[in-house]
C-alpha cells in the first residue's frame, strides 16, 4: 500500500500544480494496486512484518470485490463524463480523475469510494469558499483515501 500512496501523492502534486493527472503515474499506481491485491490473494505472509498493512488487509473488501468495484467505478464515471461532453456540457471530472478514483477503489474497495466522495465534497466546498470555478481533484481524493485507510487500520476498540 505504501507504493500505491507514493504514486498517488506524486500524481496529486502534479495535479495541484498543472491540473493534470499523468497517465504514466496512474498506470504505475494501478500496477501497484494490482500487485497489492495479488499479494493479498497469495496469502500475504509479508503482512506479518507490517502490522499496519495486516490491519488494513483485514478491514478492506476481498480482492475480487475491489476489482469489480474498480471496474464499475471506471465504467460509470467514464460513461458519465463521456455523456456530459457529448451533450456539449462543461467538463466535470477529467478522465485522469476517473482513473484515479478507479485506482483507489482497486486498492481499498468501498473505502476508495468513500475517499472519492469525501474528496469531491471537500474540494468543491474549498473551491466555492475561494471563488474558484474548478479545482484539482487529485489531492483531495488521495488525501481522503489515505485518511480512510489510516482510520480503517487503527485498532478497533
Amino acid at each position: 500500500m505504501a507504493l500505491v500512496c507514493v504514486f498517488a501523492i506524486w500524481a496529486s502534486i502534479v495535479d495541484a500544480k498543472r491540473r493534470i493527472l499523468p497517465n504514466a503515474l496512474l498506470a504505475c499506481m494501478a500496477l501497484a494496486c494490482v500487485c497489492a491485491q495479488g499479494a493479498r490473494l497469495a496469502g500475504g505472509a509479508w503482512l506479518l512484518w507490517l502490522p499496519w498493512e495486516a490491519a488494513l488487509h483485514s478491514r478492506i473488501d476481498a480482492p475480487w470485490v475491489c476489482v469489480v468495484l474498480a471496474l464499475v467505478v471506471l465504467a460509470a464515471l467514464a460513461g458519465l463524463e463521456g455523456w456530459r461532453r457529448s451533450k456539449g456540457g462543461a467538463e466535470g471530472f477529467g478522465y485522469g480523475d476517473v482513473k484515479l478514483a478507479s485506482c483507489w477503489t482497486l486498492a481499498l474497495g468501498a473505502l476508495g469510494l468513500w475517499g472519492f466522495a469525501l474528496g469531491c465534497g471537500t474540494g468543491a466546498i474549498w473551491a466555492k469558499l475561494h471563488h474558484e470555478r474548478t479545482f484539482a481533484l487529485g489531492p483531495w481524493v488521495s488525501g481522503w483515501c489515505v485518511a480512510c485507510a489510516i482510520l480503517a487500520a487503527l485498532p478497533q476498540g
